[in-house]
């Protein structure tokens, strides 16, 4: 079982090549790029090789996090009555055969007080207007959400979630997040 192999995938019983014991436990992952793992059987008490040499080649990459294309950053956008938004963001993971998994889009939404304050750190420090989870590329943020106040800035951004059963699976650079973009709600009153 996978718990009778874990003490022969502790760092201290492998033989690190290309990639150093002290660079792999500093970040606990391997670098992104082409692994060619192989594994052996030796007899402990002779110190003989009783097995062939298994051998598999590995891609590991980390994908792009998803890239936010509505609203435009800086954008204002048009008041409508009632309240119709939509943010529109683009996966960069489909390509990847991480893609078999499924994947979930954590949606943030934060006003901007003051107005010229860093939308980082909005998003990391405000309460979320909107934190709600998509399961496809497109929110429409409609009448039943919180009412945006017009003339307002906010800060929105999304979050590529991988998920397999109940555990998120750490295949994207970034933790999945998307870059931070800002908007201005129509004009004030």
């Amino acid at each position: 079982t996978g718990f009778d192999l874990a003490p022969y995938f502790n760092p201290a019983n492998l033989e690190f090549r290309g990639v150093t014991r002290a660079q792999y436990l500093q970040t606990s992952k391997l670098p992104e790029g082409l692994y060619r793992l192989c594994i052996e059987v030796v007899e402990y008490n002779r110190n003989v090789v009783v097995s062939n040499t298994g051998c598999a080649n590995a891609w590991l990459v980390l994908n792009d996090p998803p890239l936010v294309n509505v609203p435009a950053n800086a954008d204002k956008i048009r008041i409508l009555n009632p309240q119709n938004i939509i943010f529109q963001w683009t996966p960069r993971h489909t390509g990847s055969p991480n893609a078999a998994f499924r994947t979930e889009y954590e949606c943030t939404l934060v006003e901007l007080w003051p107005a010229t304050r860093n939308p980082n750190d909005a998003i990391l420090s405000s309460p979320p207007i909107l934190k709600e989870t998509a399961s496809s590329t497109t929110f429409i943020y409609g009448p039943s959400e919180t009412p945006l106040v017009a003339g307002r800035h906010y800060a929105f951004r999304v979050q590529a979630k991988s998920i397999s059963g109940i555990s998120q699976l750490d295949l994207f650079k970034n933790n999945g997040y998307s870059q931070v973009i800002t908007f201005q709600y129509g004009d004030p009153c």
